[in-house]
């Protein structure tokens, strides 16, 4: 999930508000393994907009452990902060990383060396221009049929 905080509230005070909720929220999401642990669940943060780079396994993304401290109502307002969970269709596996004690990769780097910036607006607008009335659902469908016969 996401954390969000006024600036004048800290990543580590924001979580600490919130560990609860926090905890709670990944023990539904996964209750066959990490239910049996609630209560000794372990809460690592990346940086922001770094969901990308984490999934790819950068090295240049390191993650944060936070430890839980006592925090309650009146130390921080519930409406200087926020968090949003993730949600998982039916069936859907999720999300999950592999990291060292320092909150490096523990495994390759994927696809090194790829996307390195976002579309220009010229580029959006051409892709937005090639997709009009087409079936987004279609064409994924067909670009995984080309992966799986090793056309892509």
């Amino acid at each position: 999930g996401k954390v969000a905080r006024v600036s004048d509230v800290s990543l580590e005070d924001c979580i600490a508000r919130q560990w609860n909720l926090i905890e709670r929220h990944a023990t539904n999401l996964r209750p066959i393994e990490l239910y049996p642990h609630r209560g000794n669940l372990q809460i690592w943060t990346a940086p922001g907009d770094s969901e990308l780079d984490v999934a790819y396994n950068r090295p240049n993304i390191q993650m944060i452990r936070h430890f839980p401290k006592a925090m309650n109502s009146r130390d921080l307002s519930n409406n200087l902060i926020g968090f949003q969970g993730e949600i998982y269709q039916q069936g859907e596996e999720g999300f999950r990383t592999w990291r060292t004690d320092e909150g490096l990769p523990a495994r390759p780097e994927i696809n090194p060396g790829g996307e390195t910036r976002p579309p220009t607006d010229e580029e959006y607008e051409q892709i937005q221009k090639e997709l009009q009335g087409k079936d987004i659902n279609a064409l994924y469908e067909e670009q995984e049929r080309r992966k799986r016969e090793g056309l892509l």
